[in-house]
């Protein structure tokens, strides 16, 4: 019973931390995730008379692997990946007994996206995995523009390769969640296109062994501005 006390305790504060620290954090989709030490963790929020709490979820049969379309059991169900979802840290954070370093990546993987809405729903269920590679959109990314031939770039041509990616960006957003799509898009106007561009720019010329694309220097940009108010 301790160990399984101890176990919902670290796995609810590294995800406390990982929220807490969305303006020091990168969070992207993935298709795949390797938990580095093999452990694939489970929890579930339980309804109680007086407060939700967060538990390891009950009869847990970890998947084979953490990737979408794999299905493992937890709570007397069979489920199906639907999402994974990796956070890379930007800065060290440490508390609640879990440290996570800068570069660290931390997964979290539900059946839909409701699953990892840990702060509104009250049924959540999802896996966790407090340090993995996760095989991130930004790994192999067709880059037409790459991120040094931006840089040299006049200023309104990368705000108009900006705005074609806030585009691309803004349809996916609509198609994966229209309940959250309004805020995130109201949040993306707080600057204009140029603005934004101009932070791309100098988030990439900040990091001189930068090699993504533009589209993550992008997305790093809006998470740390939206937070959870993105997708």
């Amino acid at each position: 019973m301790l160990g399984r006390i101890q176990t919902a305790m670290a796995g609810a504060a590294a995800l406390a931390l990982v929220a807490a620290g969305s303006a020091a954090a990168a969070e992207y989709p993935a298709s795949e995730a390797q938990a580095i030490d093999g452990k694939i963790a489970c929890f579930a929020h339980h309804d109680r008379l007086v407060k939700t709490s967060s538990e390891p979820c009950n009869g847990f049969a970890p998947p084979a692997k953490l990737a979408i379309g794999e299905s493992f059991a937890a709570d007397g169900k069979r489920r199906t990946i639907g999402l994974i979802r990796a956070t890379q840290a930007e800065e060290d954070m440490s508390g609640y007994g879990v440290e996570i370093k800068k570069g660290d990546w931390t997964c979290i993987a539900g059946e839909t996206p409701a699953d990892l809405d840990l702060e509104n729903n009250r049924a959540a269920l999802w896996l966790y995995v407090a340090k993995c590679k996760p095989m991130v959109q930004q790994a192999g990314m067709v880059q037409s523009v790459t991120a040094q031939e931006f840089l040299r770039l006049p200023q309104p041509m990368q705000a108009i390769y900006v705005g074609g990616l806030i585009e691309g960006m803004a349809f996916l957003a609509y198609g994966y969640s229209r309940e959250t799509y309004p805020a995130w898009a109201e949040c993306v106007r707080r600057k204009t296109v140029a603005e934004t561009s101009k932070e791309v720019a100098a988030l990439i010329g900040g990091k001189p062994n930068f090699d993504q694309g533009v589209g993550t220097a992008l997305a790093q940009v809006l998470a740390k501005r939206c937070g959870k108010s993105a997708p």
